[in-house]
């Protein structure tokens, strides 16, 4: 059908996402690079709500599948250097999750809610890490082998996707019940010619965990016409006596 628009003003609103509800749509309000988390409506109705406009500048928002958490990553060239919080639904202060030199991005949790991925740089270059959930001091797993970056976890909960060094899409098979495990590691294919941003994920899965939601790079077209205009002087007289 026709288009509606969703958000209006002056102010840039990117990395939109889903809501746990499904009717309402997450994003930030800001620049190009840092914003306020606001979620409204996805069909347009009711007045844009502003979740946390605090003193920080945010570069990512996401929503925990039972809408229980919302998690926040601080803007990676300010400081905090990517940071991850959350914030608990009916608090209004934020809890610390990494906050650690190194540059934390990506922040996804599991679809159960209980285990954290996310990249940081703290072996000297990305990687992907898991961590339990809200108790994420008690465990880490190193999940990349080669460097890894924007995790994205299937909607069963038993695979985990991201972009390796060579962008090229990994699949890892994991099992979580009363720990976390990796059980087998593949590459699925090469994605260097699809959208990537780096601290935040340009790609989804789809519900049924079998295909990818991607955006492919187009290179501007350098053809060219050549357009002939016949008669110009007589349209011209006739438009304009």
């Amino acid at each position: 059908g026709t288009f509606s628009r969703v958000t209006f003003g002056d102010s840039i609103h990117n990395r939109v996402s889903w809501a746990a509800d499904g009717r309402s749509v997450l994003y930030l309000v800001g620049s190009q690079s840092s914003g306020v988390p606001a979620i409204t409506r996805a069909d347009g109705t009711g007045t844009p709500r502003m979740l946390y406009p605090g003193p920080m500048g945010f570069g990512g928002a996401v929503y925990s599948h039972d809408g229980r958490w919302l998690l926040l990553r601080r803007v990676a060239s300010e400081e905090g250097n990517g940071d991850i919080y959350a914030r608990k639904e009916g608090d209004s202060t934020l809890t610390p999750l990494l906050v650690s030199p190194a540059r934390e991005t990506g922040p996804a949790l599991s679809p159960d809610g209980k285990w954290l991925a996310y990249a940081s740089t703290e072996s000297g270059k990305s990687e992907v890490y898991v961590r339990p959930f809200p108790q994420v001091s008690s465990a880490k797993w190193q999940v990349s082998l080669s460097g890894g970056a924007t995790p994205v976890w299937a909607h069963n909960g038993k695979e985990l996707f991201y972009l390796d060094d060579t962008r090229e899409m990994v699949a890892v098979t994991v099992q979580t019940g009363g720990t976390f495990a990796v059980t087998g590691q593949k590459v699925l294919f090469p994605a260097a010619e699809y959208s990537y941003a780096g601290t935040y994920p340009t790609y989804d899965v789809a519900p049924d965990d079998r295909r990818f939601v991607m955006i492919r790079s187009v290179a501007p077209s350098s053809e060219t016409e050549l357009v002939l205009v016949q008669h110009w002087a007589e349209e011209l007289k006739t438009r304009a006596p």
